[in-house]
């Protein structure tokens, strides 16, 4: 499970991704909780119910 945990959420982003395009036939967003390396290249991450404020900035750096 370790090792394997977000490629459930790679594997959704990609096909995904994919479909949008050509139903659309244009570039389409997709938003996910669950990324894995190269993730980015199809969707964005969504960091979580973090507010727009100072001290939630914290929360949005990953480190």
């Amino acid at each position: 499970h370790y090792d394997v945990h977000n490629l459930y959420g790679w594997s959704q982003t990609k096909p995904t991704f994919d479909i949008l395009r050509n139903i659309t036939k244009e570039r389409g967003i997709v938003v996910t909780r669950s990324t894995y390396p190269s993730s980015g290249r199809w969707s964005g991450h969504w960091l979580g119910d973090n507010t727009a404020a100072w001290n939630q900035l914290e929360k949005s750096i990953i480190g």
